[in-house]
């Protein structure tokens, strides 16, 4: 798929996928995208990867007694009939040992807790 097209699977839909580029010397980046479903049942996204980072893990940001940090989530659930935005500065993801230099899109694979998965690519954006 091309960067910026929907990645769907059955009644789930990644849609706006992008993926912040790395800073020179940084190697840690983050992903944002909206998960759609349309389903009559929860859709439970359970793992990303990419291979454009050695890892990737589900994080929330959140301010904790006036001190903003970030923790991982094992899952998000995606409710029956309704949508999920990962976006700065609150659910997203993020990629450790991240190589974007010189490519404008990055291959993901989001997997389910059912066992589906949906593969497709994202944008490389400018910081």
């Amino acid at each position: 798929m091309l960067a910026g097209s929907a990645l769907v699977l059955a009644a789930v839909v990644v849609a706006n996928g992008y993926v912040r580029d790395t800073l020179p010397g940084q190697t840690v980046t983050a992903a944002y995208c909206d998960i759609v479903n349309t389903a009559p049942e929860d859709a439970v996204l359970v793992a990303v990867s990419t291979p454009i980072a050695a890892s990737v893990e589900i994080h929330e940001t959140r301010d904790e007694a006036g001190m903003v940090r970030m923790r991982r989530l094992e899952r998000i659930v995606v409710p029956a009939g309704s949508s999920v935005r990962l976006e700065p500065g609150g659910r997203h993801l993020m990629l450790f040992d991240a190589d974007t230099k010189g490519i404008q899109e990055a291959r993901f694979v989001f997997e389910f807790a059912a066992g589906q998965s949906i593969r497709g690519a994202f944008e490389i954006r400018a910081p």
